[in-house]
């Protein structure tokens, strides 16, 4: 998670940043270092409908994997990154998955 979170902000270097959270035990932990410029939030248990990484899940999973065979994990694993680069380099397609009118 600590490694996930330096990545976050190297990507975005001179925003401040919200994540919001599940309730997993890594995203809980005290141990975990958060950086003054990234506020973490907690989602309430058992609403995955609030979560953006849902959406953004349901979309990879759609169009990344339905009905698709791979030979390996390899090729699993470079679809998944391929899927995820295409949402990084469409930022309106990613607002529509992520920015659920509520919080913007």
């Amino acid at each position: 998670m600590s490694r996930f979170l330096l990545e976050v902000l190297e990507r975005w270097p001179d925003q401040r940043l919200l994540l919001f959270l599940d309730g997993a035990g890594w995203h809980k932990s005290k141990r975990l270092p958060v950086p003054e410029r990234l506020r973490l939030e907690l989602l309430p248990a058992y609403t995955p409908e609030c979560n953006p990484t849902e959406h953004v899940w349901d979309k990879v999973r759609e169009k990344g994997f339905a009905n698709r065979y791979f030979a390996n994990l390899d090729d699993v694993d470079l679809r998944l990154k391929t899927e995820l680069a295409l949402l990084l380099d469409d930022p309106v397609r990613l607002r529509n998955l992520t920015a659920f009118p509520r919080l913007v």
